[in-house]
């Protein structure tokens, strides 16, 4: 269940691992706001505070091994839309803050 919830931090656009984690935790820096509006996440901020740094590694690495990420020099990026997908069907997340201004109820 994890790694659903992970996969869907990442998309085409490459991404740190550290800043996806730091989101879910809380950390309110800069560069990890600014790469969650760009990636169309801020609302996920703390949204998963008690998360472990080690299983959340457990569940990148899990999903590099299945071929659903791949690294590169800038980031993690999705090779995999389909379990983007299949994994928010099982894991809704959050779409209560949108960046035309309109708030989901």
């Amino acid at each position: 269940m994890l790694t659903d919830f992970v996969v869907q931090l990442f998309d085409e656009q490459p991404r740190r691992e550290t800043a996806a984690y730091m989101l879910l935790n809380g950390k309110k820096t800069l560069s990890v706001l600014f790469a969650a509006l760009q990636h169309g996440q801020l609302q996920w901020l703390q949204l998963y505070p008690t998360l472990g740094r080690a299983d959340f590694q457990a569940a990148v690495k899990q999903l590099v091994n299945a071929h659903a990420l791949t690294h590169t020099e800038t980031g993690l990026v999705l090779t995999d839309p389909a379990a983007k997908m299949q994994a928010a069907a099982r894991v809704p997340l959050p779409t209560h803050y949108q960046l035309d201004g309109r708030a989901r109820i």
